[in-house]
């Protein structure tokens, strides 16, 4: 084999094994998020959030929502399908942070940790 065959099987190796969460300790925790609930007779998608404490301040694409206490005993938050960043906060300093795709008629859970 080549030099260059073998650089790029290393490297198809790498980016199938980054997917896998095997890096995940190299470049920071991995947020777990899942989808349920799939109705494509809704106009909108929804969020739930796990692990969220009463005293959290939640944004959405960067606007203040609410606190965590709205949505800890399994309130959803609505949103229009398609991507969003989601940013939890404590005592104003950023805890978690993530973009999600929320599919119409969805249900997205993001494990705040």
């Amino acid at each position: 084999m080549t030099t260059i065959a073998l650089r790029s099987l290393f490297m198809l190796g790498i980016l199938l094994l980054s997917g896998c969460g095997l890096f995940a300790p190299i470049f920071g925790p991995v947020s777990q998020t899942t989808t349920s609930n799939v109705d494509q007779n809704k106009d909108e998608g929804y969020i739930r959030f796990s692990n969220i404490a009463g005293h959290h301040e939640i944004f959405l694409d960067g606007n203040a929502i609410g606190t965590g206490e709205a949505y800890r005993a399994g309130g959803q938050l609505g949103v229009t399908p398609g991507t969003h960043e989601i940013e939890i906060r404590e005592a104003g300093l950023v805890r978690f942070k993530q973009k999600v795709f929320i599919g119409t008629g969805s249900t997205r859970t993001i494990d705040v940790r």
